[in-house]
């Protein structure tokens, strides 16, 4: 990899992370501005961005407050989670009974009414394609 970063050279852009890693980027790869929130996503059971992150970084995108909650380490168990602005925000489960899916969010904390929009979109596009034989789709947030 060091090779191949020294042969591109001056082409890259370098930028440093919080713990002052040298990152590198392309000049003409699309960068969101810095206030620019990461866009909701539901992660399945056992997803490689929450295992992959040492323990010590583990918090940069799970909470302490929620490590007991997502992982059940009882019986290795990792739930399937959502994600708000880049942190563990929730967990979510599907049932399917008589054809009918339904897809329900449980938050971790309180959700504002913009954030519920956006995660009831992603839940039903995720449905949609997971479920396209279900008779009827639902996403249901839990209080």
């Amino acid at each position: 990899m060091r090779s191949a970063l020294q042969q591109l050279g001056d082409e890259l852009l370098r930028f440093s992370d919080v713990a002052g890693r040298t990152l590198f980027d392309l000049p003409e790869s699309p960068r969101p501005a810095p206030d620019v929130a990461a866009p909701v996503r539901l992660l399945p059971n056992f997803d490689s961005t929450l295992l992959a992150y040492a323990p010590k970084h583990r918090t940069r995108i799970v909470p302490e407050a929620y490590r007991g909650v997502i992982y059940m380490s009882g019986n290795l168990i990792l739930l399937p989670t959502f994600l708000v602005d880049g942190a563990v925000a929730g967990t979510w489960a599907t049932d399917i009974q008589r054809r009918e899916a339904t897809l329900t969010l449980t938050p971790l904390h309180p959700l504002t009414a913009g954030i519920r929009k956006e995660l009831v979109a992603e839940a039903e596009r995720l449905l949609n394609a997971t479920q396209p034989d279900a008779r009827a789709h639902r996403v249901r947030v839990a209080s």
